[in-house]
């Protein structure tokens, strides 16, 4: 908060405001807390947490079994064209369009 500035509760909204002392301009606005039905906004924001960690959580675990199944098929396809060219015996470097001139 600026020196300048004070921060009101509308009792209209419940949203809280930011204004600017010299002009009246609002400055800034937060949207009212979202409460429970018995209005605890601790408990509320503690759930919020809780529910938002879980989620996260799962969305990592998630994440790494499928960057392990994808290195794993990505491997077999390296291992399998190694092994392609291998038994074609044409170890000679490809050619690029650099190597056209």
């Amino acid at each position: 908060m600026r020196e300048e500035t004070f921060i009101i509760e509308c009792p209209c909204c419940g949203e809280r405001l930011e204004i600017e002392r010299r002009t009246g301009r609002i400055v800034k606005r937060w949207p009212k807390p979202d409460t429970a039905a018995d209005g605890d906004i601790m408990q509320a924001a503690l759930k919020k947490m809780e529910d938002d960690k879980a989620r996260l959580d799962s969305y990592f675990a998630t994440a790494g079994t499928e960057m392990e199944t994808r290195e794993r098929k990505l491997s077999e396809l390296f291992e399998k064209e190694k092994k392609k060219i291998e038994e074609s015996g044409d170890f000679s470097k490809p050619e690029t369009p650099f190597d056209l001139d």
